[in-house]
């Protein structure tokens, strides 16, 4: 079983690397911004790349707590705008401390005037107003409200990537992910008998289902199987549909691979 230490230098682990990878997407996105930012589709993006970071650090460090990475990932989200704010806040103040002496001269009385901290950056961005669509430009408090709908849209692609993570199986007493060994379709007969053995109530399938199976990486702990029944949209199109977990201890995975084996049919 792992410590509680244990759990938490990993938890803290992958928080550090998550705030990192923050701080280096908002960094990143600075320059990119500049020929790439489409309205309302670039912090969805930005959401994704961090959502695939938080992802990889999830896998890295073994962090198998869901709440606290969906709390952290959403804090990931706020450190990542804050880093692009304050980035592009210090670039425009080099742009205006490069100017000439005679420009320079100018400046108390310009738009232009280098602002003396992030928050009269922002505000000198916001009286100066966001352009949407259309032309269409908005100013002031509309401006901090396009920005908080950036940010939630970044927060949802975020939690939605770190969500879906969360479908591979973690062992709480090794605390390790489980590894994909094994995946295909299953005839409703396997799929019959691999619940039986599983002593689920669901015995019944008319039709085959998708599985896939995972092992821990711990040789003596169980493994999990995931059945998904299979919906035909149209003509030679199928999707699996939610799966349903079964566990096996380590004493019945011989005989589990032995019905997958006997029983997966190709796909068609």
């Amino acid at each position: 079983m792992v410590s509680t230490a244990s759990k938490l230098q990993f938890t803290l682990l992958w928080l550090l690397a998550a705030m990192v990878a923050a701080v280096a997407i908002g960094a990143l996105c600075v320059p990119v911004q500049e020929y790439f930012a489409p309205l309302w589709l670039f912090p969805c993006l930005q959401g994704l790349a961090l959502g695939a970071a938080l992802t990889a650090a999830l896998r890295t460090f073994h962090m198998g707590n869901r709440r606290v990475a969906v709390i952290g990932a959403v804090a990931a989200v706020a450190v990542m705008f804050y880093a692009q704010f304050f980035l592009s806040y210090r670039v425009y103040a080099d742009q205006i401390e490069r100017k000439t002496p005679r420009e320079a001269a100018l400046l108390d009385a310009s738009p232009l005037r280098k602002p003396s901290s992030l928050m009269e950056y922002l505000s000198l961005q916001t009286r100066r107003g966001r352009p949407l669509v259309g032309g269409f430009v908005v100013h002031d408090g509309w401006v901090w409200a396009t920005w908080a709908l950036d940010a939630a849209l970044a927060a949802i692609a975020a939690v939605a990537v770190v969500w879906i993570a969360f479908g591979r199986p973690f062992c709480d007493r090794c605390g390790r992910w489980y590894r994909a060994v094994g995946e295909g379709r299953l005839s409703p007969a396997g799929a019959a008998e691999v619940r039986r053995l599983a002593g689920s109530q669901n015995e019944q399938s008319a039709t085959a289902v998708e599985y896939q199976l995972w092992t821990c990486p711990t040789a003596d702990h169980e493994s999990v199987l995931d059945l998904s029944s299979i919906s035909h949209d149209r003509p030679g199109k199928s999707h699996a549909n939610q799966a349903e977990r079964m566990r096996f201890e380590s004493q019945t995975l011989t005989q589990v691979r032995e019905i997958l084996r006997k029983n997966s049919i190709p796909r068609s």
